[in-house]
């Protein structure tokens, strides 16, 4: 389980808890939360975080990767009010922040 402030990522279970709240994820969300917050403080680029979510055989754009941490942010800001632990670092990529 990975506890990042009051996130609860159980990875073997693929759940989310925020708060003892769950946090329903597609796949997709809940594969880039997991990536992103085992390494707090790491910024990806686009191309690396779709290389890591979909693989080798994708057919997505960049804006893909955009559009999906837009509705992980969404999730958890829907139970928490606050979705700054994915943080956007501009004309880099995405990050999840050091102190969540």
């Amino acid at each position: 389980i990975l506890k990042r402030g009051e996130l609860d990522i159980d990875t073997g279970r693929r759940v989310v808890e925020r708060a003892g709240r769950r946090i329903d994820l597609t796949t997709l969300e809940f594969d880039l939360l997991v990536f992103l917050a085992s390494r707090p403080g790491h910024v990806y680029s686009r191309e690396a975080l779709m290389d890591h979510v979909w693989g080798d055989d994708r057919m997505v754009d960049t804006r893909s990767i955009d559009s999906l941490v837009s509705r992980l942010r969404r999730k958890l800001t829907k139970e928490s009010g606050d979705a700054d632990c994915i943080q956007t670092v501009w004309g880099a990529g995405y990050r999840f922040s050091e102190t969540s």
